[in-house]
């Protein structure tokens, strides 16, 4: 019987602590059916703005549409995002703390990505030119079509190896950039154990850069997975309805800019000069 009682006070428990966190999911629920009517009439407004003009073909119209929508959902979302909606928690919380429903149950969206290892190893070689490195590039290429999962930096090895056994790494490898760590005399062995921890740094980087993209668009709970030895990356985005969207933030390069910058000391004379001048044409 004391088991019995241990059973139904568990039961209860839990029960309790599912209904609590599905009633997160409920509220989300209500501002995300508000985020979808904006969106429906953002693409609403937008068609009527658009029906006279016969320049976009319907692709081009169908994915303006979409996107034109999704940016009206999460404008939405994101502008109620901190506000408090339920027991003290913002929107934001609310949403992390629902029962994740994942892919089957709320839908989304299924990407994998692929680094190209083949574009790393030519980067390290400072675009090498010599007939050996492009031929072993192309037979790893070839390769990897038909290999199960051996990894790309393997196969060019056994390529090059396989043009000329007496060749040695280094002397693609040993450029200027990588001087401090190649040189003319490391061995093949130490020239591929470099090799790989920069091709694996380099998925790192993209695994990470991808992760903030995505934390910054918004998702909840959201799955990334480097899948090893392919040098791909699999994203899994539950909730997702703009695809296009999406595909952009993931596919966008990052650039770095330079701006240059000014002392207040160095401009002030220009703004007191502007300054009169306007006040001169006010008069």
């Amino acid at each position: 019987m004391q088991n019995k009682g241990l059973v139904i006070t568990f039961a209860v428990t839990l029960a309790l602590v599912s209904l609590f966190y599905l009633s997160f999911n409920l509220v989300t629920m209500r501002y995300e059916n508000i985020a979808e009517q904006k969106a429906e009439a953002a693409k609403n407004a937008f068609l009527q703005e658009i029906q006279s003009d016969t320049e976009l073909s319907p692709r081009d119209r169908s994915i303006k549409l979409d996107s034109v929508g999704g940016e009206a959902y999460y404008n939405y979302i994101d502008s109620v995002g901190k506000e408090k909606v339920y027991l003290g928690y913002t929107l934001k919380q609310a949403r992390e703390k629902g029962v994740n429903l994942g892919l089957d149950l709320k839908g989304g969206m299924n990407v994998t990505l692929e680094i190209s290892v083949q574009e790393i190893i030519r980067a390290l070689s400072n675009y090498n030119t010599s007939p050996n490195f492009n031929r072993a590039i192309e037979m790893a290429t070839e390769a990897q079509k038909t290999s199960s999962g051996t990894p790309y930096l393997d196969l060019f090895v056994k390529a090059y190896t396989e043009i000329d056994p007496q060749a040695k790494l280094s002397t693609i490898f040993s450029t200027f950039e990588m001087k401090d760590r190649i040189s003319l005399t490391t061995s093949n062995e130490e020239v591929v154990r470099i090799l790989r921890a920069e091709i694996d740094g380099a998925i790192n980087n993209s695994f990470n850069v991808l992760r903030t993209r995505i934390d910054r668009f918004g998702v909840i709970a959201p799955n990334l997975q480097k899948l090893e030895n392919t040098g791909r990356i699999l994203v899994e985005l539950p909730g997702i309805d703009d695809p296009e969207r999406v595909r952009k933030l993931l596919q966008g390069s990052a650039s770095l800019e330079f701006w240059p910058t000014y002392e207040l000391s160095e401009i002030l004379n220009n703004l007191i000069e502007a300054n009169t001048i306007l006040a001169n044409l006010n008069k």
